[in-house]
């Protein structure tokens, strides 16, 4: 798995439905087979994100897979590529001053399940307006069920090509995890003409049960700071660190 991040000047105010114009902009970027490759499953093998922080306004893509990542960075990480011009946005042209790289692979994640000591409370950033979708209802807080079923979902199907998860496993993580401090606040995010109910800001959870079940937390919680957490991941919901 790769991150981009691509710094840009950011020159007006802040504009909230630029990841989804900067999503837009990506995919015309690709041509039709490409662009098939993006819809053939419910969880998407990339994410995308923007973050201000002035006087910068920082474009990020995670590519999730090997396939996704050979497509996008030639296009991301291209020479050529000195700005984006994303003319539905109120600041039509980004004109690039840098772009980094990082990223983390599956043997990293796997050293660190069976090598490094796992932290058994673990403060999670929510930097983005982050939302459910249960039961045909938005859940806009951060439910440990909701959130560790998308984790597994994602992780399962970047590293094993499926959805399915392990629901025995999920209910353990449920009994053993819980929320001990947060400070939230609830927003809305806007997609198109939609206005979906969401959240941003941080909670600390706390892990119980045994070493090897935090360590999976740990690793899933890791893991999403390239996957995402939630629904719309690709067109700027969703995106988390650990702090």
């Amino acid at each position: 798995m790769e991150k981009i991040r691509i710094f840009c000047d950011n020159l007006g105010s802040k504009d909230y439905k630029l990841a989804v114009f900067f999503h837009a902009w990506l995919m015309d970027q690709l041509q039709d087979d490409e662009a098939s490759l993006m819809h053939l499953n419910r969880t998407k093998p990339f994410t995308v994100n923007v973050v201000y922080k002035y006087p910068q306004v920082i474009f990020e893509v995670n590519l999730l897979t090997e396939e996704i990542t050979e497509i996008l960075s030639k296009i991301l990480l291209a020479d050529s590529l000195t700005s984006l011009e994303l003319k539905s946005a109120t600041q039509k042209i980004y004109h690039i001053q840098d772009k980094q790289i990082e990223s983390l692979k599956e043997k990293e994640l796997t050293a660190a399940f069976y090598n490094e000591k796992p932290q058994r409370r673990i403060k999670l950033l929510f930097k983005t307006p982050t939302s459910f979708k249960s039961q045909a209802e938005y859940v806009f807080y951060p439910d440990v069920r909701l959130l560790f079923q998308s984790l597994m979902r994602k992780y399962n199907y970047i590293f094993e090509g499926n959805e399915n998860i392990d629901k025995e496993l999920l209910q353990s993580i449920c009994e053993n995890v819980r929320i001990s401090r947060y400070q939230l606040r609830s927003n809305y995010y806007s997609i198109h003409q939609s206005r979906i109910p969401s959240f941003t800001g941080q909670i600390t959870l706390f892990c119980s049960g045994t070493d090897t079940l935090v360590s999976y937390v740990n690793v899933l919680l890791r893991f999403a700071e390239y996957a995402g957490i939630g629904i719309k991941t690709a067109m700027g919901m969703g995106a988390v660190s650990l702090e």
